[in-house]
């Protein structure tokens, strides 16, 4: 859906489309023969000359290139003038390339499009777009459920995975990201049976109230302030932009008023 959506956008303006991933050891690796099908599907051929590792529609002059953030920094630092990003297996993309890529992409009214299977809750992709988004995204979440063509090979595939492991089926099938899985040490199960624990087995918090606040010293990391009643979590909070005096000040006033 997204190239065809690339595809018909190159055909209608003069945009510059950065396909780009985390690593692409060669143009093999890039999704430009997924560009090419399309092209060629749509019946869009002629309109368009496709190089080795460039693609372009001989009438608007719209143009894809294709880029490894880690493979090309420097390169992905000097690109200009980007419409539209679209960023392709994203859940391997790294902090360090995010904050690469997402200055690179200023020109006004452009675009970053983000496309990928969760993997790890704690992956820097699943926590920037999904856990803690930015107020101007768009968040689609498809699963085989939205696909009305969805083969039934795949569907008794589905149902065999979902009766045999559960866990693994909301991971493949429904895009959970592996924080129940096996592979993790502390399990979402876990997590959502500790929660609100004390008010479900009928006992209340007691003992002393702690909190702690970790300071992050001068670096940019956020702030951190937990407190708990006995052996009860009660809060766990996150100070941004804030010096090492105002975060000081900021889970001092958190520690006040919890008691």
């Amino acid at each position: 859906a997204i190239a065809r959506l690339l595809v018909e956008a190159a055909r209608r303006q003069p945009v510059r489309i950065l396909c780009a991933r985390e690593l692409q050891n060669s143009i093999s690796d890039s999704v430009i023969r997924l560009l090419e099908d399309t092209i060629e599907r749509e019946g869009y051929t002629a309109e368009f000359e496709i190089q080795r590792s460039m693609i372009r529609h001989l009438g608007t002059n719209a143009e894809f290139m294709f880029y490894g953030i880690k493979n090309n920094p420097t390169k992905i630092k000097s690109l200009e003038g980007i419409d539209i990003c679209w960023v392709e297996e994203a859940e391997a993309v790294t902090k360090e390339s995010w904050d690469i890529l997402i200055p690179t992409i200023r020109k006004p009214f452009s675009e970053i499009w983000v496309s990928f299977n969760p993997k790890n809750i704690l992956d820097d992709t699943y926590q920037r777009f999904v856990v803690n988004p930015p107020d101007d995204i768009c968040l689609l979440t498809v699963n085989y459920t939205d696909n009305p063509h969805f083969p039934e090979v795949l569907r008794l595939e589905m149902e065999e995975c979902k009766r045999r492991n559960p866990t693994l089926y909301r991971h493949i099938w429904l895009g959970e990201p592996v924080s129940a899985s096996d592979m993790a040490i502390i399990k979402r199960e876990w997590l959502e049976a500790a929660t609100d624990a004390h008010k479900k087995l009928g006992w209340k918090a007691k003992g002393a109230v702690v909190s702690a606040h970790d300071p992050s010293d001068t670096g940019p990391d956020a702030k951190g302030y937990a407190s708990r009643h006995g052996s009860v979590v009660k809060r766990i909070a996150e100070g941004l932009l804030m010096d090492i005096n105002e975060g000081a000040d900021w889970a001092t006033s958190l520690a006040i008023e919890d008691g």
